[in-house]
């Protein structure tokens, strides 16, 4: 009975032209965290000379759901503001 309530539900939604597909606002907010996130663990290993793994399949970076676009965009924001700060 559930289900036919919620199969029911969902077609006078569409109907209405409610939209079941919101995307929240939050979830680029995520994107850049996690982005965040490996970007310091990038210069973290950096600057302990620690050399990442990498099988040359696959980046690093993935495993945190990270585009490469996302992860260098970060890395180079890092940098510059690193050099600015220790340029005094």
């Amino acid at each position: 009975m559930k289900g036919t309530v919620l199969t029911g539900e969902k077609f006078v939604m569409s109907t209405l032209r409610f939209d079941l597909e919101i995307e929240h606002p939050y979830e680029p907010a995520l994107d850049w965290a996690e982005a965040g996130r490996s970007a310091a663990i990038y210069l973290g290993s950096d600057i302990v000379k620690v050399k990442l793994p990498c099988d040359g399949k696959k980046d690093w970076w993935l495993e945190f759901s990270v585009t490469n676009v996302n992860y260098l965009i970060f890395v180079s924001r890092r940098l510059e503001f690193i050099n600015k700060t220790s340029s005094g």
